[in-house]
């Protein structure tokens, strides 16, 4: 049973961007220039075969217009710096285009038996996973050095129902099926 996801990939020029400001902090796991993506949905970790081919009918009706992304910032998860953190990220701005593209996919797969997350959507980029136990200064002072960067500006023309294999020398993500923003 496949590991399923949407987002929207990111030109190769802007993952060496954000790949080139990795830096020494003890624990960060820094993520792979070529698997930087913004996750729009997880779908699943075990999405049973036969959903597939719905999903990907279903994600065909999705109507949204295309839009830009600006990557700006830098956040954590989670935000509050008295707690270690888990997750160096990227923050994204898609205004509302990105929060409708959001809803609409969600909506979209919701007759096919995915069940969106109740949590508010924080659209970011991964690019550090921590296994720290404590807040560190090191990831403190990356956090503020970048906090009021702009790296780039992407236009979005399309999302990709993306595959995940998970491996021990970390993800494998392949494209199953872009899909074109004309709405």
């Amino acid at each position: 049973m496949p590991r399923l996801f949407t987002a929207i990939d990111l030109p190769d020029t802007v993952k060496a961007t954000l790949s080139d400001l990795q830096t020494d902090i003890p624990r960060a796991r820094w993520v792979k220039a070529h698997t930087m993506h913004l996750t729009l949905h997880f779908i699943g970790a075990d999405v049973p075969e036969d959903h597939v081919e719905p999903m990907q009918a279903a994600l065909a009706t999705v109507q949204a217009a295309p839009f830009t992304l600006r990557i700006s910032g830098m956040g954590r998860f989670p935000p509050s710096r008295k707690k270690a953190p888990r997750v160096l990220w990227a923050a994204v701005d898609g205004g509302q285009s990105l929060l409708d593209l959001h809803a609409a996919i969600g909506a979209a797969l919701r007759p096919t038996g995915y069940k969106p997350e109740q949590r508010l959507y924080r659209p970011h980029i991964t690019l550090a996973r921590m296994q720290a136990h404590k807040p560190t200064v090191e990831a403190d002072a990356f956090l503020d050095q970048y906090a009021a960067t702009h790296f780039a500006s992407v236009p979005v023309r399309e999302f990709v129902l993306m595959q995940s294999v998970l491996s021990p020398q970390g993800p494998r993500y392949t494209p199953l099926k872009h899909y074109a923003l004309n709405g």
